[in-house]
């Protein structure tokens, strides 16, 4: 609990017990989290209004990254402390479980160098793996 409320005092935001609440559902998860599971279990404190604009709130204060999948609906994880403000450059590969549908966090996979010809720039990096995640190839 004291690095949570240490990374919302650094962030300059008020700490109130839905972003304390949020924040520790997102450290304690092995694994990224959609709004419909954060709502799904905070449901009892909150409205889905609520968690909606905290997770904004947390987007754009480079607390929390948004990982879109092929489903139209993103995932959330926590950001590195490095990740600065209103520039996220999670520069991790994520890892889409096709079994469970879970999507992790790989931060100990070195990012991938990729050389863009003369002109392109790159301004984001979304590097997906698929397969099965430790837990469902124990299950096969």
């Amino acid at each position: 609990m004291k690095q949570i409320l240490s990374r919302l005092k650094s962030s300059g935001l008020r700490v109130t017990n839905i972003r304390k609440d949020v924040l520790a559902l997102l450290s304690e998860s092995p694994r990224a989290l959609s709004s419909h599971d954060l709502i799904e279990e905070l449901h009892e404190k909150y409205d889905r209004v609520s968690v909606f604009r905290t997770i904004n709130t947390f987007v754009e204060h480079g607390l929390i990254h948004q990982i879109p999948t092929s489903s139209d609906h993103n995932m959330y994880s926590l950001c590195r402390e490095s990740c600065p403000e209103h520039t996220h450059r999670e520069n991790h590969v994520h890892f889409y479980c096709s079994i469970c549908g879970g999507i992790y966090c790989m931060s100990e996979i070195p990012p991938v160098s990729i050389s863009l010809p003369d002109g392109f720039e790159e301004t984001d990096r979304e590097i997906i793996l698929n397969g099965r995640c430790a837990e469902c190839s124990r299950k096969q």
